[in-house]
């Protein structure tokens, strides 16, 4: 129920109207324990119109898509599926992270 009430969560703030030009970079974190949970359970427990393998990468791609179905069409959206307590991946996602954000900010300068 708690991947249920991120989702209506995310919802609400990608349609919110103080973000409405604002693109989102959404971090799926905990992926160790997804990985552990997912061998002893399937994502179907949680969704039930899951219908794909009980692999890592399928399932991580089902839920991105669910948070990608979720957001408004106009905004782009970023996602980066991470465990935390990796520090050398998290330097890595948030130095892309940084540079994606200069990089959107450029491009919108341009069009001043």
């Amino acid at each position: 129920m708690a991947m249920q009430d991120c989702l209506q969560a995310f919802h609400d703030v990608s349609y919110n109207q103080f973000l409405d030009k604002t693109d989102i970079i959404l971090f799926l974190n905990k992926k160790d324990i997804f990985i552990t949970k997912l061998k002893k359970a399937s994502i179907s427990t949680c969704f039930p119109d899951y219908k794909g393998p009980d692999t890592v990468d399928s399932s991580l791609q089902y839920i991105k898509d669910r948070f990608q179905h979720n957001k408004p069409a106009t905004k782009q959206m970023y996602t980066h599926t991470c465990s935390a307590i990796d520090v050398q991946q998290m330097k890595d996602i948030v130095a892309t992270t940084v540079e994606c954000v200069v990089e959107i900010n450029v491009k919108r300068l341009k069009h001043f």
